[in-house]
């Protein structure tokens, strides 16, 4: 069915209120579409945006960095009031296969120059060199990465022979082509560790997103002794991240405990009479001491799905047509994890990054993050867990165990809790605190890139349906904004332009 032309008067659902949701619908709003409604099936909005509050101290579990690159989510920051402060350095972490042996921490630049990846550690002008190739390689790439799509990506590497052009690669690939691998060590910090995959999995257009010049410079010269307090980035959000989209959403229609049933699109059953978009859902009554959960249906001009792009989460509310699923099927995801413990002494640092990043290290975390220390000993550890698309209880054990593990290594005065990350049952002091395990990072393999970006384009506005979130550009929150408010800007522009 051919597109409508959307008008200020138009009646738009948007199904998710995380990052992606809230922000299209902030920008219909910026643009004068007054018609708007926000459905959330969870009773809190913020998506993979989650923070949490301990003894006056917010802890964000989810998104948590603000870059320098990060120009939309600054500009809704300045907006709704929301505050920053500066990041700790990263250390490097290594744990001595020897349990009795203490941990052992280096700044991150000792670790890169150590280049436990290759043959040879590398000396400190060897680095400048080769991250002033990277810088160089990264601006020339401006105007095909920079962009809030990668539809144009496939035709970039048909328009060239040359191997250290090619863009749809794994990433380790593109780093041995363009002779950079000593560089590994440094990536691996912001891809691997932060749930997006090893390098030799993930396709370098992902990466080289992450890392625009305004991100990549800052973050390289914070490591660096004396040139570290000029670039105070990353930050974090004083109140996190969760909250800021509260702040958000505190000026839009949202309805939160939506659980919908049914999602019918025009063409789905009658093409002759189906004109509308229909919602059928249940809520809670949000009026005094109402607990009865209502059936609702509601009417619709278009719809723009924020939630998880795969067809296994949409064939539960709608009808999944034949373009969408051999899309959405390339779609895959990591199981990435959140444990939280209390500890009974401050960290040696406040951010540890655990190396080695390997295969044999799934279930095992590789961060530790002590947000305040001497303020709080709560600790935060990242893990991928050992099964890629989902978390079982036999799972969620295996990585419990090993931050367990970590954490005894770390601390050694965990209490409750044995060195092989066993409970003691007579305890219940060392339990974790928190657990959490996402669907994380929605993406496609290098051999799918050009394909499913160019159709997921081609998709857009069919059946008066778009498409948002981390599947359309890149899981990150600035990525997703920029491609929110590209899509906004061209299908539903502002109210009296032409």
């Amino acid at each position: 069915m051919e597109r409508g032309k959307p008008n200020g008067d138009a009646r738009v659902a948007i199904i998710g209120a995380g990052a992606a949701g809230l922000a299209t619908a902030y920008y219909l709003k910026k643009n004068g579409y007054e018609n708007v409604v926000v459905f959330e099936k969870l009773p809190r909005v913020g998506g993979l945006c989650r923070s949490i509050t301990l003894n006056y101290k917010s802890f964000d579990l989810g998104a948590n960095y603000i870059t320098l690159a990060y120009r939309e989510l600054r500009k809704i920051a300045r907006e709704v009031g929301a505050k920053m402060y500066a990041g700790d350095r990263y250390y490097a972490t290594t744990v001595p296969a020897d349990p009795e042996r203490k941990m052992e921490y280096r700044t991150l630049l000792a670790e890169i120059l150590a280049n436990p990846a290759g043959p040879h550690p590398i000396t400190l002008w060897q680095l400048v060199r080769k991250l002033a190739k990277f810088i160089w390689l990264r601006f020339q790439l401006r105007s095909v990465i920079d962009r809030p799509t990668f539809e144009n990506l496939e035709a970039y590497d048909d328009a060239t022979d040359d191997k250290r052009k090619k863009l749809c690669v794994p990433f380790e690939t593109w780093l041995a082509n363009n002779q950079l691998t000593e560089l590994r060590v440094l990536f691996e910090v912001p891809i691997t560790m932060m749930g997006f995959g090893y390098l030799k999995e993930t396709a370098t257009p992902y990466v080289l997103k992450f890392m625009t010049l305004a991100t990549f410079i800052p973050m390289v010269f914070t490591g660096i002794p004396l040139l570290g307090w000029l670039f105070q980035w990353p930050k974090r959000f004083v109140y996190g991240y969760e909250r800021l989209w509260e702040d958000v959403a505190k000026g839009l229609n949202v309805l939160l405990d939506a659980d919908i049933t049914r999602i019918g699109r025009p063409g789905d059953q009658h093409p002759s009479e189906d004109t509308s978009i229909s919602i059928n859902f249940w809520h809670r009554g949000q009026a005094l001491f109402d607990t009865e959960e209502h059936d609702t249906t509601l009417h619709f001009d278009y719809l723009i799905l924020a939630c998880p792009l795969e067809h296994e989460v949409l064939k539960r509310f709608m009808k999944v047509r034949d373009g969408e699923r051999a899309l959405f099927d390339m779609i895959e995801t990591f199981a990435y994890c959140m444990t939280t413990f209390y500890l009974e002494k401050d960290l040696e640092h406040g951010v540890n990054c655990v190396f080695p990043f390997d295969q044999q290290t799934i279930g095992k975390p590789w961060a530790a993050v002590q947000m305040f220390p001497g303020a709080s000993r709560l600790v935060q550890f990242y893990s991928r867990a050992p099964a890629d698309e989902k978390i079982d209880a036999a799972s969620m054990r295996e990585v419990v165990r090993a931050a367990v593990k970590l954490a005894y290594r770390m601390d050694n005065s965990i209490a409750g809790w044995g060195r092989d990350g066993n409970p003691d049952p007579a305890q219940r002091a060392g339990q974790y605190h928190t657990f959490d395990c996402w669907p994380y990072f929605q993406h496609v393999r290098h051999t799918d890139f050009g394909k499913f970006y160019a159709g997921l384009e081609a998709l857009q506005g069919q059946n008066n349906t778009y498409y948002v979130g981390g599947a359309t550009n890149f899981e990150l929150i600035e990525p997703i904004l920029e491609y929110a408010k590209a899509l906004v800007d061209r299908e539903f522009p502002r109210r009296g332009s032409a």
